[in-house]
């Protein structure tokens, strides 16, 4: 080979690598090629959406009454609708019956077909006093405690005040401050500093 006819590769490799490399090129080939371009998905995903179907299906005799409901929750939450769906089967327990694949230990799971007018009081009352959540409150409560929440929050709060620490039965509006911060303490239904353990941990002030 020629040293002129070696300088000629070099050069042509080197406009190749410059022309690879190239913002513009990448982003005329990207374009060009737009039918099987795609691109990545910002939308973050929510673990347990994959049961949906599956719970829709077993509901089709309800599945208006539950589309009613989701339009509930999403309604006070601000939640997309899939997401406020998925709290709705988890405040039922679908969503543990779905991820439950023994037919046997399905049968042990007591699942709820709710109303449109409980789901509807659950949300209000937490929206009024004593509580007055706002919209991102309520969305963080439901979204971390479902069942909680839309599930009879009105005698979860009574219970949960009346087993409080003293400082909180004393002051109505520090509970409710500490409700609002705290979310789960709505859930705190028994306190073991006071009546002793009964294997109630995960309802436990203490």
């Amino acid at each position: 080979m020629t040293a002129m006819a070696f300088r000629f590769t070099i050069c042509c490799i080197l406009l190749t690598a410059a022309l690879a490399f190239s913002p513009n090129h990448h982003h005329h080939r990207r374009y060009r090629c737009s039918s099987s371009f795609v691109l990545p998905s910002t939308k973050k995903e929510i673990p347990g959406l994959e049961h949906l179907e599956e719970i829709r299906e077993q509901l089709s005799e309800h599945i208006a009454q539950w589309d009613s409901c989701v339009e509930v929750v999403a309604g006070a939450t601000g939640m997309e609708s899939e997401e406020a769906e998925l709290r709705l089967a988890e405040a039922t327990r679908w969503k543990a019956w779905a991820v439950v694949k023994s037919e046997l230990a399905r049968k042990y799971i007591k699942t709820v077909i709710p109303s449109v007018e409980e789901i509807t009081e659950s949300l209000t009352w937490l929206q009024s006093e004593p509580l007055l959540l706002n919209q991102e409150q309520l969305e963080v409560a439901v979204r971390d405690y479902a069942e909680i929440y839309l599930r009879t929050p009105a005698a979860n709060f009574r219970k949960a005040k009346n087993v409080a620490p003293r400082k909180f039965r004393q002051n109505p509006d520090d509970f409710c401050q500490l409700v609002r911060n705290r979310p789960r303490a709505l859930g705190l239904t028994y306190n073991c500093a006071d009546d002793g353990c009964a294997s109630e941990c995960g309802s436990c002030w203490v």
